[in-house]
């Protein structure tokens, strides 16, 4: 989600970012314009923001039909997750879009990276031999991503 929000801010576009409250300064940080708690009705909270609806939205959090009723009719909705696309509605268009291995995109985002236009958000780094230890990690609350290295 917050790779999303950085990367739509850079192009340009309107975002308006769902998180736990604690994260709003994180994502506002990303480049969100609004910011919407989690614990909100997202669509209510979104068509106060944007009259009509959003003319899109990307769901990384598996919100669903929370998150299509954000979308304006005859918008579209991008599921990341499988299976968290709910049933289009109101004309909507539904993606479900399968992350696949793609040299060139990761190449383009390791450029933003390196040239601070992308924040990535590291928890910590394990040697690879302690990916045991970074399963049992991640089985509890971790902010950001953790590195496992040779």
């Amino acid at each position: 989600g917050g790779f999303a929000v950085q990367l739509a801010a850079a192009r340009g576009l309107r975002v308006v970012a769902s998180a736990g409250e604690a994260d709003e300064e994180l994502v506002r940080g990303f480049g969100a314009d609004h910011f919407v708690p989690r614990t909100a009705r997202l669509g209510e909270a979104v068509r106060a923001l944007v009259p009509g609806g959003a003319d899109a939205a990307l769901d990384a959090a598996v919100t669903g039909s929370a998150a299509l009723d954000a979308v304006r009719s005859g918008g579209s909705f991008a599921a990341l997750v499988a299976g968290g696309a709910p049933f289009p509605l109101r004309g909507t268009r539904v993606f479900h879009h399968w992350i696949r291995a793609d040299a060139g995109a990761l190449a383009g985002l390791v450029t933003l990276a390196e040239a601070g236009a992308l924040t990535l958000r590291v928890a910590g780094s394990l040697p690879l031999d302690e990916v045991a230890r970074a399963h049992r990690r991640l089985a509890g609350p971790v902010r950001g991503r953790l590195v496992l290295a040779p």
